[in-house]
């Protein structure tokens, strides 16, 4: 199966009532959903909306014009669509026939939505997105009055472009007004857009929907995140007192997101959540340049193809590091990927390399545009020296580039000339094999190299690069690794082999989905790597034993019980324990403990790399 991609999860209605509030909070706190779009209107519920800011989940305005009473209520503007007690109309068909029999309070509704977003800002949260009650923006005379005001915030709109028709369903009306309106008014070029999906169960959303919706999906564009649209809750009184004829179920929404269940699927169907906030983070970013804060030694992270666990490890650590000290660094991902196809890149699928490579360079000439801070330092995560030249594009100062290198160097041989062969581009396993030729030429470049082994920073040192340093710490890889014979047999033949341990349970928690797929991604430039677990529980096993069938694993993985943690520990070269979350790693404190006594190193992340 065909991984899914990238895949925003939104929850609407903050705001509309405590309990409604309070089932959207435990959601994100859990990381559950991407994204949390607020309610602005007078009667909104804001009074905890500070919890938002350290969920770590995006957060965008949901514009009210249905059914509640508008800030402006006093406007003359607004008074034609106002009832008796001074409220919008009651559904988004009464609305849309009101603004075409009265096109004149158009003008009002612009200035009730710019009243909101404003009142949005002042909650002293990041907009990341615009998005409107009953989708009631994508209406086209209603995107043509207010399309100028939402794409000054230059932030990703609910909405699409491509032509997606669904039958005479909600999901195909709003599709159909979305084209109209896109095509009549058209977002600025190069614009993000959520495309929502779902809406025919909205207010209804299970398992059952969720299975069908991802097996009949359809494309979308490079511009595009495709955005579940869920409204979850807890159904208190005033959610069944006053919004009882939306039909509802927010307990149900909320049980069915939380579940381990649900968390298994979207894995299973490749379903990345991360990739969808890192774009539209990434958007958000572009949009903006970082001249807000001209004083300041502001620090960039910049990091091209994360296409293997060693550089996920070292930008988790350098995010974590940098998060310490209490530095807020700046993000750029640029989803650009040109060597081995991931599933968080799926909307590259298909693109030719001519086109991968007009947008890498456009992203490298207008990179120091975006980072109009003169003061700025950037902090760039490449795979080896061999992609060293890049910087050279970039027109930014050597002085303010530290280059952060997370493969390894190895020199010219026949494999790698083979590989040069099948791959002429450069940039596929040959680049990934951090050829030593291409590496020449970052002894042009004045930047500062940070490698992750001796190997590279040596090579860099003889090709006359003045600033090489050596990240400290890190674990020995092949060659260099710990002693495994102990007297006893490995439970692989390879004497040279690398193997990676992991002790848990076995949940999704606990990242040993993330950490099977990784060996898997990771074998053909390391097919001497090797994965030893340890799961507590049973019922976990057939699962994990299916996914190692599933992936060719058979003879790189092997299983031995959790009695045998001495034995573990004694066999294998590093601890692997990606944790999904960062409250799940204070639960395994003995497992740290006991492997950092063996003296065994541990690659962990008390926030792990696709949380930052």
């Amino acid at each position: 199966m065909t991984p899914f991609g990238p895949l925003a999860i939104t929850a609407d209605n903050y705001g509309l009532t405590d309990g409604i509030n309070q089932g959207i909070a435990g959601l994100a706190r859990t990381r559950a959903i991407t994204g949390v779009s607020i309610m602005c209107h007078p009667a909104a519920r804001l009074d905890h909306v500070a919890d938002l800011k350290h969920s770590g989940v995006l957060t965008g305005v949901h514009l009210v014009m249905v059914e509640e009473r508008p800030i402006l209520a006093d406007d003359p503007g607004l008074r034609p669509l106002l009832d008796r007690k001074g409220c919008f109309p009651d559904s988004w068909q009464r609305l849309c026939l009101m603004v075409l029999l009265k096109p004149w309070v158009l003008k009002g509704l612009r200035r009730e939505v710019e009243a909101q977003i404003n009142r949005f800002v002042e909650l002293g949260l990041s907009l990341d997105f615009i998005n409107s009650h009953q989708h009631v923006h994508l209406f086209p005379p209603i995107w043509m009055t207010l399309r100028p005001l939402l794409e000054s915030y230059k932030v990703p709109i609910r909405g699409t472009a491509q032509w997606d028709w669904q039958g005479w369903s909600f999901q195909g009306l709003l599709h159909a007004a979305s084209w109209l309106s896109w095509h009549w008014g058209p977002r600025v070029k190069n614009s993000l857009s959520l495309k929502p999906i779902g809406l025919n169960v909205s207010g209804r959303f299970s398992m059952a929907a969720t299975q069908e919706l991802l097996a009949d999906v359809h494309g979308f564009s490079r511009w595009e995140v495709p955005e579940f649209v869920v409204h979850p809750g807890v159904e208190d009184r005033q959610a069944r007192d006053h919004y009882i004829h939306w039909g509802y179920r927010w307990d149900q929404e909320r049980t069915t997101l939380a579940s381990e269940d649900f968390q298994t699927f979207l894995e299973q169907s490749g379903c990345d959540l991360l990739g969808a906030s890192m774009k539209i983070r990434e958007r958000v970013a572009e949009a903006t340049t970082f001249s807000t804060r001209l004083k300041s030694a502001e620090v960039v992270l910049a990091v091209a193809w994360p296409q293997n666990w060693e550089q996920m490890v070292l930008f988790s650590r350098l995010s974590d590091g940098l998060a310490r000290k209490g530095v807020g660094p700046r993000i750029i991902l640029p989803d650009l990927l040109f060597g081995l196809e991931r599933h968080q890149f799926e909307h590259y699928r298909g693109f030719s390399w001519g086109r991968r490579w007009i947008d890498l360079l456009f992203w490298l000439r207008t990179l120091d545009q975006r980072i109009d801070n003169p003061e700025a330092v950037l902090h760039w995560v490449l795979p080896s020296p061999a992609w060293a030249w890049l910087a050279g594009l970039t027109g930014i100062s050597g002085e303010r580039i530290i280059l952060h290198y997370s493969g390894r160097s190895y020199g010219w041989n026949k494999a790698n000339l083979m590989a040069w062969m099948a791959d002429p581009w450069l940039v596929g396993p040959t680049m990934i094999s951090n050829l030593s030729v291409l590496s020449r030429f970052a002894k042009r470049l004045k930047v500062s190299h940070l490698t992750m082994d001796a190997h590279s920073a040596q090579l860099l040192t003889q090709m006359g690069c003045a600033r090489v340093y050596t990240c400290p710490g890190l674990v020995a890889l092949p060659g260099h690794g710990r002693d495994k014979s102990m007297g006893k047999p490995s439970e692989f033949p390879d004497p040279l082999s690398i193997t990676v341990g992991f002790y848990g349970l076995g949940s999704p928690a606990e990242g040993v989905i993330d950490l099977l797929r990784a060996v898997a991604l990771a074998l053909p430039e390391n097919p001497r790597l090797r994965l030893l677990l340890a799961v507590g529980a049973r019922q976990r096993l057939g699962k994990i034993q299916r996914m190692v069938m599933g992936l060719h694993l058979d003879d790189r993985v092997a299983m031995i019980g959790v009695e045998d943690e001495e034995r573990l520990l004694a066999r294998v070269d590093a601890m692997a324990l990606p944790y999904r979350s960062e409250v799940v790693a204070p639960l395994y404190p003995r497992v740290l403990l006991a492997a950092s006594a063996a003296g065994c190193p541990v690659i962990t992340t008390a926030i792990p790399a696709w949380e930052h």
